[in-house]
């Protein structure tokens, strides 16, 4: 094969990797190994929890957009393990963050309470961002319960 013929395949590959980056980050195309947390930067638990300690949850949340947005929060989780005083948890809704500003970072906390069946397993608690029905972002994390 020519030179020019490797060059031509090259960029070809380039330009099909690049556009999969932008309809991914657009929101056109779903590919999991493209998604890059652009709202949930962070989500912060305590590395040993035993069933006697409440979970303290920290989810922080970045605007990057060039407008006010007003997101809520979806946690699921399996609630035969863990508790919660949340009200909006406890009923299966949408939990109300507020209005976040153009670049600015929003701190929530949460805290859940384990059950005593919860304690050495392995939990997954999933996180749905969303605004206006729309999906912003989603993220999981596992917690383990020690005995």
């Amino acid at each position: 094969m020519s030179k020019k013929g490797e060059a031509q395949i090259l960029g070809a590959i380039v330009v099909i990797i690049l556009a999969l980056f932008i309809f991914s980050s657009l929101g056109i195309i779903n590919l999991p190994w493209l998604k890059q947390n652009k709202y949930i930067v962070e989500i912060q638990i305590p590395k040993n929890i035993t069933r006697y300690e409440g979970l303290n949850i920290d989810i922080l949340i970045l605007n990057p957009e060039d407008n006010v947005i007003s997101p809520y929060l979806e946690i699921k989780y399996n609630d035969t393990y863990w508790s919660t005083s949340n009200r909006y948890i406890r009923f299966n809704e949408r939990i109300p963050i507020g209005s976040i500003r153009p670049g600015s970072i929003e701190k929530y906390s949460i805290e859940f309470s384990p059950k005593y069946t919860a304690s050495g397993k392995i939990h997954t608690f999933k996180f749905f961002l969303f605004e206006d029905n729309r999906i912003l972002d989603t993220s999981e994390v596992k917690v383990y319960v020690k005995r």
